[in-house]
């Protein structure tokens, strides 16, 4: 992928956040940035193109692009053996359950996305996942098992600030 079909791109990621357009105009721009990444080869660039276009997908309210988009990020990261942008794209994909209230799928994901996080070592979005699975085990009343991610939760968290 060339510098200027990258910039294009997030020009359009760009031009998408603007406060005067409505959301059919957002999404067309939105729409159009996706289409151009299909054609890019796939490195670290596009998939994270790819999570941009999602965020502004999830910020229009278009979640079944924002699932799309997501799945294809899931298999671009795993298709590289990419497991940072695997663990997000999982964690996505868990929101969207989470959004949709399909608890049991949500924690499946946040739960394939917590263990790739800890394994990368990356204890900031490990303690997240954390509170996202205790926030739906909490909802679902599973009191003891909410309070047991929380914990694990607050460790990454302070482990994340005594560190930094």
């Amino acid at each position: 992928m060339s510098e200027s079909n990258k910039k294009e791109v997030l020009t359009l990621l760009l031009s998408s956040d603007s406060t005067n357009l409505n959301a059919f105009q957002k999404q067309k721009i939105i729409d159009s940035a996706y289409a151009k990444i299909a054609y890019f080869t796939n490195d670290s660039t596009k998939r994270n193109l790819a999570f941009k276009i999602a965020d502004r997908y999830y910020n229009c309210n278009r979640i079944a692009s924002y699932y799309k988009t997501s799945k294809i990020a899931l298999k671009l990261s795993e298709k590289d053996n990419d497991k940072g942008h695997t663990a997000n794209a999982l964690r996505y994909i868990g929101d969207y359950f989470e959004i949709k209230s399909i608890s049991d799928s949500a924690l499946y994901f946040y739960n394939k996305s917590n263990k790739l996080f800890v394994e990368i070592n990356d204890d900031a979005n490990a303690g997240r996942t954390n509170m996202y699975k205790a926030t739906i085990l909490y909802r679902s009343g599973s009191y003891d098992e909410a309070q047991i991610e929380y914990i694990k939760a607050l460790k990454l968290v302070l482990k994340v600030k005594n560190t930094s």
